[in-house]
């Protein structure tokens, strides 16, 4: 990395985001941090690409050179299919006919008791198994289907490598520090 800002030859360079009186060997040990943005004394950005070897306390983390792979979009955003079944039970108390229950299951009307025998569900295994046993004045109307489309996000593979999926509108970030937005571009995040 050329250690001299390209706009006033200041010598002392920063990476951004990083307060070397903090920062130590500890915490970036190897660190790939890929293309980062640098900050000189004067406070101009510039950007260089590398990884933090780690410094040690009250030292500057040590920025070295590594090769820059392109980024790139490996799935576009796509709509994907999905139906859900669920076992239906009208209540058979006068006034109240149109209340009931409805329990996800597989398209045979088999309940999933993995997620029903769970803490979490109690109280859903206890109506269900009213329902099922006829205890609570419940009528079985049959095995209901409910078909959907919803976004899978696009997933962009970093410079460094790695895979991100391109959820939200600014700061999809990568392990490697890097920020994207949802269209894929690099943003370069700001002090304050």
């Amino acid at each position: 990395m050329n250690t001299i800002c390209k706009k006033c030859g200041s010598k002392k360079l920063r990476i951004m985001g990083i307060d070397p009186i903090k920062d130590s060997r500890e915490e970036y040990p190897a660190f790939d941090f890929g293309k980062l943005c640098v900050i000189c004394e004067n406070g101009h950005q510039d950007e260089a690409t590398g990884f933090i070897v780690g410094g040690e306390p009250h030292n500057a983390p040590v920025l070295v050179a590594t090769p820059q792979m392109k980024c790139e979009i490996i799935r576009g955003k796509e709509l994907a299919h999905a139906i859900e079944y669920h076992l239906e039970f009208r209540k058979m108390v006068p006034g109240q006919e149109k209340n009931g229950w409805r329990f996800a299951c597989d398209e045979n009307g088999n309940p999933d008791w993995d997620i029903y025998n769970s803490t979490a569900y109690r109280t859903v295994r206890i109506n269900l198994n009213a329902c099922l046993c006829g205890t609570n004045n419940a009528k079985f109307i049959g095995i209901s289907s409910f078909e959907y489309d919803y976004p899978m996000p696009a997933i962009l593979q970093c410079h460094c490598g790695r895979q991100i999926e391109l959820i939200n509108e600014l700061d999809n970030f990568c392990g490697c520090g890097a920020c994207y937005d949802l269209t894929g571009q690099r943003i370069v995040l700001t002090q304050t």
